[in-house]
C-alpha cells in the first residue's frame, strides 16, 4: 500500500501519508494539505502518526470504573 500511494503522490511523502491516514486518493490528500497550510496531522484529520490518541477523542471516553 505504501509504495502505491507514494506511486500515485508522484512520489510527495506528505501527500501519500495524508492518503494512508485519512483513506483519500492522493487529489484529495493534496487538497487537504493545502487547506491544512502543509499540516499532515490537520489534513489527515487529526490522526496522530505514531497512532496514539488525541485529546479530543480521549476526552470522549468514558471515565475509568472506580473501585469500591
Amino acid at each position: 500500500r505504501v509504495d502505491e500511494a507514494l506511486q500515485a503522490a508522484a512520489g510527495d511523502a506528505r501527500v501519500a501519508l495524508v492518503s494512508l491516514l485519512a483513506g483519500v486518493d492522493a487529489e484529495a490528500a493534496r487538497s487537504r494539505l493545502d487547506a491544512s497550510e502543509g499540516s499532515v496531522r490537520k489534513a489527515a484529520g487529526g490522526r496522530r502518526l505514531d497512532g496514539a490518541r488525541t485529546g479530543a477523542e480521549v476526552a470522549a471516553l468514558p471515565p475509568p470504573e472506580r473501585e469500591a
